[in-house]
Parts: structure tokens; C-alpha cells; sequence
């Protein structure tokens, strides 16, 4: 496997007019032609080094030479690794980052991802990396689903930092307005009219409770009152 990865690096060197934008490919400097990320791919498979691989195999999915190898070798990848551990929210963005780069009708597939990991992330507790996940998720979709459910996801998980972390009042307030933009950012979501729903909700007691909390005499403004808003 070290000739192999070698060969490899070579290759870069040779010609690095190939290169392309992103992290080192094995000992070279950045980015490679195609046919060298689908080779470095699947010598990172052999190697276990599983985060290198799905990068280098993604960069390969453009190229008609490439891609079907490629392809089919990331859903052997990640069939292994979801039967090994189906609620891992990590894979999720793996597997949706593989939509991402195969791109056009596919976005939608990465969103709905995306969300997925989401969704874990909060359900493991760690609202701030679902935020990241739906940050990366696209949302150009031509009927706007992607932009329902994320909005709504990304509505919670601000949410859901706010309420369980210590920040200051202020911040903590902030937030919130944050959270209330994102369901807002939903609308009428006429292909999932419950998540709509749900977002109108949440998005209602959100106003009501920041309605309260701007009182004369509530204690936001001082920082001194308690900013805790109904679960």
C-alpha cells in the first residue's frame, strides 16, 4: 500500500496542473486529477483511514471515467458503517456530502441527509454540531422542500443550544430571534404542510415568550431575569 500511495504522489507531482481545491492527498499538496483521487479513494479504503477515502472517492464522482467506481465503492463503504452503527450522526453528513458532490437533483438527497444527522445530533445533545450539519446542507432546490425542513431543523437546534447551554441573558435572547427567524424562513411549505405547521408553532410561542421577556420589569434587559423559554 506505501508503493501504491506513492505512485500516487508521483503522479501529483508529475503534472499538478490537475490539482483541484482541497486537503492533502497523501504526501502531495493538494488535490489531484480524477483518476488519482479515485486511486487514492480506494488505497485509503485498504487502509481503513475511512474520512480520506469518502473525500478523495467524492472528488472523483464528476469524471465519467471515475465515477461509477467510485459511486459504487462509497455504498459499500457506508452500508458497512450504517449497519455497524445506524444511528451515527457523523455517517449521515458522510453520506450526504457524497449527494452534495454528485449535485443537481441530488441536493435534495443531501438536504434530507443532512437533516438526518441533524436530528441525531440533537437526539446525542450536541446542538451545536447539528447547526453545523444544516449549515452545510444545499437548499436550491427547485420546489423549496429543502429550505421547509431545514428551516424548521435549524429552528431547533438554535433552540435547543439556547435553552441548555450558560450563556449570558443577552446572548441566550439572541438566540432566540435567531431561532424564531429560522422557523419564520419556513412559510406555507405547501409539500410538507406538517412541518409548516410545526414551524407556525413553534415560531407562535417563541413570539410569545419574547413578548414577555421585553416587559418593563422582566429583567432581560439588565441581564438579571431568568431567560428560560417553555421546551
Amino acid at each position: 500500500l506505501a508503493e501504491a500511495l506513492a505512485h500516487c504522489d508521483a503522479s501529483v507531482e508529475i503534472d499538478s496542473s490537475f490539482c483541484g481545491r482541497g486537503p492533502v492527498c497523501g504526501g502531495a499538496a493538494a488535490g489531484a486529477f480524477c483518476d488519482v483521487h479515485s486511486s487514492y479513494g480506494l488505497l485509503h479504503v485498504k487502509r481503513n483511514d475511512v474520512g480520506a477515502a469518502i473525500w478523495h472517492l467524492n472528488a472523483s464522482l464528476g469524471c465519467v471515467y471515475t465515477s461509477y467506481k467510485a459511486y459504487t465503492t462509497l455504498l459499500a463503504v457506508y452500508d458497512h458503517l450504517h449497519r455497524a452503527a445506524p444511528a451515527n450522526a457523523t455517517l449521515y453528513e458522510d453520506m450526504a456530502s457524497t449527494q452534495a458532490a454528485i449535485g443537481g437533483r441530488s441536493d435534495l438527497n443531501a438536504a434530507g441527509l443532512y437533516r438526518e444527522a441533524a436530528r441525531l445530533h440533537l437526539r446525542a445533545g450536541s446542538p451545536r454540531r447539528a447547526i453545523a450539519a444544516l449549515a452545510a446542507a444545499p437548499r436550491g432546490d427547485r420546489d423549496g422542500v429543502a429550505a421547509c425542513f431545514i428551516g424548521y431543523w435549524e429552528g431547533k437546534a438554535i433552540l435547543e443550544e439556547a435553552t441548555s447551554g450558560r450563556d449570558a441573558p443577552r446572548r441566550r435572547l439572541r438566540a432566540y430571534r435567531q431561532a424564531l427567524e429560522a422557523f419564520r424562513s419556513v412559510g406555507a411549505c405547501d409539500s410538507h404542510p406538517a412541518t409548516a405547521e410545526a414551524a407556525e408553532a413553534e415560531a407562535e410561542q417563541l413570539e410569545q415568550a419574547l413578548g414577555s421577556l421585553l416587559l418593563p420589569g422582566s429583567g432581560s434587559r439588565s441581564g438579571s431575569g431568568s431567560l428560560l423559554l417553555p421546551g
